[in-house]
């Protein structure tokens, strides 16, 4: 598995915003939005919220989300089951808003991308 650090992590999302920001100038300037497809890998906070804000942004994009948990909980409000003032399934998510939002939801696991033939497998 492959680390990265924190000062790497917050160059890729400075080169991310560059370029989220210069699809959105392409894409007025040309009147039309290209329509793709985008694979998402993940959906815990990062992951859920880029597709989520991806098929926002263009909704001809073909936006898939691939996680292999039926539902997401979100351990920062662990510490309200702990004591009490939450139950477990007020912190546990599943993924229905994001499918009736448009975005394409695949649960099952990633094993290979290869983008060169633009293949998830």
């Amino acid at each position: 598995m492959t680390q990265i650090n924190r000062r790497d992590f917050l160059k890729f999302l400075g080169a991310n915003s560059a370029l989220v920001s210069t699809l959105g100038t392409l894409s007025a300037c040309s009147g039309t939005s290209a329509s793709a497809r985008v694979v998402v890998v993940g959906g815990g906070f990062g992951g859920a919220t880029c597709a989520r804000y991806l098929h926002k942004f263009d909704p001809k994009l073909d936006v898939t989300l691939i996680e292999p948990a039926a539902r997401f909980v979100t351990c920062p409000f662990s510490n309200m089951v702990l004591s009490g003032i939450k139950e477990y399934e007020d912190i546990s998510h599943d993924y229905t808003a994001h499918q009736k939002r448009g975005v394409k939801v695949v649960h099952d696991y990633v094993q290979d991308i290869d983008a060169v033939n633009k293949r998830v497998t």
